[in-house]
């Protein structure tokens, strides 16, 4: 007997650690459909640059981006940690001031690294934002600061991140604002430490923080425990990074949303 008390007192508190929200849990309603990866890019149009915002938007898709924070403090749209491979400069962009960072091209091209802000204004009010805030340490001004720009935006946006107290600051100071964690294996290659990290991600465990409103998976972990979970408890998915017509087709009746690239659906 104390047995079965034990396994379902452990069962109660696994539960209680991998739920997303329920209650109140916004299904994502008004922000399903397809998502350009970082913009429509190509060599004229660099990832995560205005021209690829905007021709997302011509072609009606929602835009996926990503927040970093410079050293100054002010939220800009750029995906890696480093410069180097986007604009042959050396360290990483929390190493810059906005100042700074402005005098540098992107891929080559007359493109600049945008802020939030600037993206937000001249992109429009019209097209969905699905923004990946950025970072790995437990310093979250980032928050703040890219809280601040959201607040001024009369658009529709949701967010999501790898770190489930970016998410956790937002349902606590944002909660109207639906949130997705993001989940990926691609970090176990990182270390001990970051290992660690990634399979505490990747079993869940940190929901009890987040309280997510949608999981946002790798497509290609749609049969992987990462994915039975969240579904068992009815929750709406995100898959990235799908980059054929033929996957996206297959995937859309088992998320609400579609982050693409390399093709249009």
């Amino acid at each position: 007997m104390w047995t079965f008390y034990l396994i379902l007192f452990l069962f109660l508190i696994y539960f209680f650690l991998v739920s997303p929200k329920l209650i109140g849990r916004n299904s994502l309603r008004g922000f399903g459909g397809f998502y350009a990866h970082r913009g429509l890019h190509d060599a004229d149009r660099p990832e995560n640059s205005i021209a690829s915002f905007l021709e997302a938007a011509s072609r009606g898709f929602g835009i996926e981006l990503d927040v970093q924070l410079t050293k100054d403090l002010v939220p800009v749209v750029f995906h890696d940690d480093y410069l180097k491979a986007m604009c042959a400069a050396p360290g990483r962009v929390k190493d810059y001031t906005l100042a700074q960072l402005m005098s540098l091209r992107l891929a080559g091209t007359d493109e600049h690294i945008p802020t939030l802000e600037e993206v937000l204004t001249l992109v429009g009010e019209k097209v969905k934002f699905l923004i990946e805030v950025k970072t790995v340490s437990f310093n979250l001004q980032i928050c703040e600061s890219t809280a601040r720009v959201l607040e001024a935006h009369k658009g529709k946006y949701i967010i999501q991140s790898f770190n489930p107290f970016i998410l956790k600051w937002f349902r606590k100071y944002m909660p109207e604002v639906p949130r997705g964690q993001l989940i990926s294996d691609f970090l176990f290659s990182g270390g001990i430490a970051r290992s660690a990290a990634s399979f505490i991600l990747a079993t869940l465990t940190l929901n009890f923080a987040s309280r997510p409103d949608f999981v946002s998976i790798y497509y290609g972990h749609i049969y992987t425990y990462t994915y039975f979970i969240p579904k068992l408890f009815l929750t709406p998915f995100a898959f990235w990074t799908v980059t054929d017509k033929k996957t996206a087709d297959r995937l859309r009746h088992k998320g609400k949303i579609i982050i693409f690239e390399g093709f249009e659906p």
